[in-house]
């Protein structure tokens, strides 16, 4: 994979991540029991720290990669 489509990817896995706790608020104005907290405290919230911690470690795995594939070129 080239660097360039791992931080594209990143991008597209944020946007993901964006829609998907739009939609979660939505959904949870709707959906108030205890069902819906554990949800939330068991995938939602989980999903979202660990993208919290994985997107800049892309992004630095993506400048790490360039960094190597021009030493190589040269």
């Amino acid at each position: 994979m080239r660097p360039g489509n791992l931080q594209s990817s990143a991008g597209r896995i944020q946007d993901a991540l964006d829609v998907l706790l739009q939609r979660w608020e939505q959904t949870r104005e709707a959906w108030r029991d205890s069902r819906a907290q554990h949800f939330e405290d068991e995938v939602i919230r989980p999903l979202r720290d660990e993208l919290a911690i994985a997107t800049p470690a892309i992004g630095h795995m993506s400048q790490i990669l360039s960094h190597a594939q021009r030493e190589l070129e040269e």
